[in-house]
């Protein structure tokens, strides 16, 4: 029988994805829906292919070009393996892999790290899920050309990504994007199959020394003898256990997890829009608190690289700090009381659509503190800004002291070269 397909180029992606794709379940699916006929849902799976920029990968997960898979991840790697390749002369870069808990995270992160084996990378990958700040420090701890996350943050569960950061530890910035694109585009035919050489990878043993650069961080800061009850969320996200140990290490009271959201949960059964900002977020945390009299509660979102705030009013109603208000008493803390309060040279930036508050106190503490250097800078929007703007003063003999944007990300140690909503969270401890 003929096919009457209406777009010839739509027709080659078609056939190319049935001949590329090694998932049997998504081959067949877009095999079933060319015999049926079904063009405007090949469209729309096929069409436009799923776009790779400085942020890496994010979508909703299925088959097609358009979404994310086996195929568009493998794609995705094979092109950015190429790229690092070429811009290093090591003879075997170094790349280390993580990922979450959503569903195909493990998979994904599998077949990155084949991708990567197979171009002659050593490849460190985490043989469990991590939060997105770990992967992020264990690009500089491990001395990697690249570091891939598999998640998609506070995204919906349909969707995941894929998120790359560069041998400084930050996210790639342009050209690097426009580039690794041409480089997906010059290798979307599956390479040669090969054994698999799972085995052959390394595991990264990071976690301690991450857990030890936040206790440094608050090696200053002596708890109180009395101290609020603070309850826990993770929004069914993978922060819990590292955010646990980072509580023991540092010798804080114990928080009071919210335990129909403490767990890993692809399905995110109680928050379908598991972002901290979003309205009614904090509604099962509401709940524990009042079961355990607790007065504080800290959030973090899915993969733990924002932080949130609320805090128990005298009249009983509760208040959800916004990010600047939270960026705003960090600055506050780290600057007067933390790790830097006698370090000179300091630098504190933010974005341009944030409190310009934060200006204000570099300024006061300039005039309040003579012997010490004081620098405010502001920056587009988005954290891969903040964090090459950050690096930027420190090439300059700066300090900084905290980097953060109004969407709940924060920089409080020059560690982890992106947001880190743990080291964020035990600052506010």
């Amino acid at each position: 029988m003929t096919l009457c397909i209406p777009d010839k180029e739509l027709a080659i992606l078609i056939d190319r994805w049935i001949e590329y794709d090694s998932n049997t379940n998504t081959r067949a699916f877009i095999a079933g829906l060319k015999e049926k006929n079904s063009w405007d849902v090949l469209e729309s799976l096929m069409r436009p292919r799923i776009s790779f920029g400085t942020a890496g990968l994010r979508a909703e997960m299925g088959a097609g070009f358009a979404r994310m898979n086996d195929l568009t991840v493998m794609q995705t790697s094979q092109g950015l393996a190429s790229y690092v390749k070429k811009h290093t002369a090591k003879e075997e870069p170094v790349a280390v892999i993580g990922y979450d808990h959503r569903a195909n995270s493990k998979t994904f992160s599998r077949i990155t790290t084949e991708a990567f084996l197979k171009k002659g990378f050593k490849v460190f990958l985490f043989p469990d899920i991590i939060p997105t700040p770990l992967l992020a420090f264990s690009v500089l701890q491990l001395k990697a050309d690249i570091g891939v996350m598999i998640t998609a943050s506070h995204n919906p569960k349909s969707d995941n990504g894929y998120k790359v950061y560069w041998s400084n530890g930050a996210q790639i910035l342009a050209p690097h994007d426009a580039n690794i694109l041409c480089s997906i585009q010059a290798n979307l035919e599956p390479w040669s199959a090969l054994p698999s050489a799972l085995d052959k990878t390394f595991v990264p043993d990071t976690l301690c020394a991450y857990l030890s650069s936040i206790t440094s961080i608050l090696s200053v800061k002596t708890a109180p003898k009395s101290v609020p009850r603070v309850v826990y969320t993770a929004m069914h996200g993978v922060g819990y256990q590292t955010v646990k140990a980072s509580v023991k290490a540092c010798g804080f009271p114990e928080l009071f997890p919210v335990k129909s959201q403490v767990d890993p949960d692809p399905e995110f059964p109680t928050a379908p829009k598991p972002n901290p900002e979003e309205a009614g977020a904090f509604d099962e945390a509401f709940k524990t608190a009042k079961d355990v009299g607790a007065t504080v509660i800290f959030s973090n979102d899915p993969d733990a690289d924002r932080f949130s705030l609320a805090e128990e009013l005298s009249d009983g109603k509760w208040r959800i700090f916004t990010g600047d208000e939270v960026g705003i008493i960090l600055a506050s803390y780290l600057v007067e009381e933390g790790l830097f309060r006698e370090t000179p040279n300091i630098a504190v930036l933010n974005t341009v659509v944030s409190s310009s508050l934060l200006g204000k106190m570099a300024s006061n503490w300039s005039a309040e503190y003579a012997h010490r250097k004081f620098k405010y800078a502001q920056c587009l929007t988005g954290f891969k800004n903040i964090v090459h703007s950050a690096q930027r003063l420190m090439n300059q003999g700066y300090n900084v002291a905290l980097a953060y944007e109004e969407a709940l990300g924060y920089m409080c140690t020059t560690n982890v070269m992106d947001k880190d909503g743990i080291s964020a969270l035990m600052n506010a401890c």
